[in-house]
């Protein structure tokens, strides 16, 4: 029953499809078009994208939006990953992605992490301020309290590929 139960929920919904708006660049402040090129409906889940030169609209839905004041404890949460993790736990297979164009906010949203570059030496400095841990690590923190907890005699076995691909270039993120 339990195995019919899971089956049917991962019908329900096999594929969601989430946005995130980061906040705008000053760049794009300063630009008044920047600011007035998109509506955000979070109650419909819509975007409309706006372009006042062809004078045309172009409205896109999505199961879920999150606007640039999203907490990455609400992303998290609303994307429901920790009911995928309990998924992976009875043996499904998931896959997070991340996609969009460079400077979106993907690296932001996946990992939570702010990076810096010593000028000095060009090694990157890490700053792990945990309330800003992304999907990655609070999927990593949930998958381990919740391994122990499982009353079921089974073994695991953990793997954890977390690569980027940018400007052709393939960058562990685990270990950079």
């Amino acid at each position: 029953q339990r195995r019919v139960h899971g089956e049917i929920n991962l019908m329900k919904a096999q594929i969601n499809v989430a946005v995130r708006v980061r906040p705008l660049l000053e760049s794009e402040i300063e630009s008044a078009e920047s600011s007035e090129a998109m509506e955000i409906d979070s109650v419909h889940n819509t975007i409309q994208m706006k372009n006042k030169k062809y004078h045309n609209v172009h409205e896109y839905k999505f199961d879920k939006i999150f606007g640039k004041e999203a907490s990455q404890e609400t992303v998290f949460s609303e994307c429901k990953i920790p009911e995928l993790i309990n998924k992976v736990l009875e043996g499904y297979h998931a896959t997070i992605f991340a996609y969009g164009q460079t400077g979106s906010g993907k690296t932001f949203t996946m990992d939570g992490y702010n990076y810096s570059i010593d000028e000095k030496t060009s090694k990157t400095h890490i700053d792990r301020d945990p309330s800003t841990f992304g999907i990655i690590p609070r999927t990593i923190q949930y998958l381990f309290e919740k391994l122990p907890s499982n009353k079921e005699k089974r073994v695991y076995t953990v793997s954890f590929p977390h690569l980027q691909t940018y400007t052709d270039k393939i960058i562990d993120l685990i270990n950079p």
